[in-house]
């Protein structure tokens, strides 16, 4: 239910932008992928000190694993809520009941094609 409710409140948007890339582009070019269980869900992607927060957290009481992955950008640490460190991470994570989990992903992994 959560999940409708988040989708009705803020609609997905798609703009296309012009692009000076040449060569072949892959199928599908991703910004951040979350690939995990339907009670986890992305709650904050935002700059902070020329990197990309991402923050997931658990909404239904059950835990679950997530993986977070980007086209663009290299997952770097799992970090607190005010930003500092916690731990490396390779953007793959065992989230608990109700907890929240955040990442800080760096610019540079360009395998968009």
């Amino acid at each position: 239910m959560h999940r409708k409710a988040l989708a009705y409140e803020y609609p997905l948007g798609v703009h296309p932008v012009a692009s000076g890339q040449n060569g072949p582009w892959k199928e599908e070019v991703t910004f951040l992928k979350v690939d995990g269980g339907k009670s986890i869900l992305l709650s904050a992607l935002y700059p902070e000190d020329g990197a990309v927060i991402a923050r997931v957290y658990e909404a239904d009481g059950k835990e679950g694993t997530v993986s977070l992955s980007s086209d663009f950008a290299e997952i770097d640490v799992e970090v607190d809520l005010l930003g500092g460190d916690i731990c490396a991470s390779d953007g793959t994570l065992t989230v608990g009941a109700h907890k929240i989990h955040s990442l800080r992903l760096k610019k540079g992994a360009d395998k968009n094609g």
